[in-house]
């Protein structure tokens, strides 16, 4: 995947520097002058950040990171009020940079950049409270009964701190894009040689989502609860449900797309996915039901599912076969399946590249997960930087403290092309994050045994 920093230019008409001096702003409605800043923003991935293609200029980009069209909603922020001003469209001037005007207030200002939906955004009104504006934003799937990338850019939002914008300002760096949509993934572990998967109908979705979260539903721009439009449009399981076919017999993956959808507290109306497919010798398929829980005070609840998040569903072990229809295994608790849930903010599986403008450092991975019995892991590892890369491993994401003695290097120190390590056997669930840093540039991936 072609990964590229990218910038937005917001460029102002033409004036001299001398002249914008002489203009101080006033503490009104009215601007002073328009001025050039510079935004730097990247795609969000699991990792510390990560630049990602943002147009899709050739086949090798990744359509998830894919940016045709960009705008960017500006509010006045008055103490805990903020009302709309003005709305400017981003135009692409070369590969990854863009260009438009914004205005010089006394007050701050809030940015709220939205990607790939600008004729959502012809009906702003000046004066509106943020969330009115957001919550009337939304991106409905049509006559389709899926989202699929391939044909639509996937809507995205982010915003910024509240500046003042002044003479003096030059740029407003490391903006995220958060994609509206969740990923979900299924595929067969190495250890699965008794199951060729067919099918995963999904149930209990929605057709419409907000493009942009209530800002109660995020913390430093990741979700951790749905943000849903006022009319969500639901798909109600076991009479409606979407089926995908999977091409290959051990994975389905990078074609599920969710819009955000809520916890229900009703066990035939959560989000799910019934996996189909042939088991042992078995001529016809049979089929599994996988919910989306999580384990609080030893109570298993089903969780939301969340815009910009990819769940990984890792199938370790099939002990027979399942139920005969999807509709019946969609009624019925799991059996017979083994997996592994893993969900992790960004949608990134395989890979991380960070782009420092002149260098590049790159891995393999950005996650490694094992189960009870452990394993080995390999995380190859390349950069073009002069002093090369360095690895530490921590207990925690920030790299404070000790590290684990549960991850054990095997590589010889001076491989100066990859991390092998090995993880014991353990019954509780333990993380731990590699820290690969050249130069300047850091990324962080995930070790989990569950």
């Amino acid at each position: 995947m072609k990964n590229i920093l990218k910038y937005l230019m917001i460029l102002s008409l033409v004036f001299s520097s001398s002249c914008l001096k002489e203009k101080e702003p006033k503490d009104n409605e009215e601007p002073v002058e328009d001025k050039t800043i510079g935004f730097m923003i990247s795609v969000s991935n699991t990792a510390s950040p990560v630049v990602n293609s943002i147009v899709r200029h050739s086949e090798e980009d990744n359509p998830e990171d894919v940016v045709a069209t960009l705008d960017v909603l500006a509010f006045k922020v008055d103490g805990s009020s903020e009302t709309f001003l003005y709305r400017v469209e981003a135009a692409e001037v070369d590969e990854g940079e863009f260009k438009a005007t914004v205005r010089i207030y006394a007050f701050e200002q809030r940015f709220v950049l939205i990607a790939n939906a600008r004729s959502k955004l012809t009906a702003l009104t000046a004066g509106q409270e943020k969330e009115t504006i957001l919550n009337a934003l939304t991106f409905d799937l049509g006559a389709r009964d899926r989202f699929i990338v391939n044909d639509t850019p996937i809507p995205m939002w982010s915003e910024t701190a509240p500046v003042v914008i002044d003479i003096a300002t030059e740029s407003i760096d490391d903006i995220k894009m958060q994609r509206m949509v969740a990923k979900i993934e299924v595929q067969l572990g190495a250890s699965v040689n008794n199951f060729e998967l067919k099918s995963v109908h999904v149930y209990n979705t929605n057709k419409r989502g907000r493009i942009a979260p209530h800002s109660n539903n995020v913390t430093n721009l990741i979700a951790h609860t749905a943000s849903l439009p006022t009319n969500p449009e639901p798909i109600w399981g076991p009479d409606e449900f979407v089926k995908y076919d999977a091409l290959n017999t051990d994975d389905l993956l990078n074609t599920i797309y969710l819009f955000e959808t809520a916890v229900q507290d009703n066990y035939l109306k959560e989000t799910c996915i019934v996996v189909g497919g042939l088991f042992g010798t078995d001529i016809e398929p049979t089929y599994y039901r996988l919910d989306f829980t999580v384990i609080e005070s030893g109570v298993i609840k089903h969780r939301d599912i969340l815009r910009n998040h990819r769940y990984e569903c890792n199938i370790t072990a099939v002990h027979g076969p399942g139920r005969e229809t999807p509709e019946e295994a969609f009624r019925f608790k799991p059996e017979n399946l083994e997996v592994i849930i893993d969900w992790d903010e960004g949608f990134k599986s395989h890979g991380n590249i960070n782009f420092d403008r002149q260098y590049e450092l790159n891995v393999s991975h950005d996650s490694f997960l094992f189960g009870t019995a452990g394993g080995n892991g390999i995380l190859n590892i390349d950069t073009n930087h002069p002093d090369g890369w360095n690895v530490t491993v921590w207990s925690n994401l920030a790299g404070t403290g000790e590290s684990p003695d549960w991850v054990l290097r095997t590589s010889a120190p001076n491989d100066n092309e990859k991390f092998e390590f090995t993880v014991g056997n353990n019954t509780g669930t333990r993380i731990a994050y590699i820290h690969v840093r050249a130069g300047r540039m850091i990324n962080k991936v995930e070790i989990r045994q569950n």
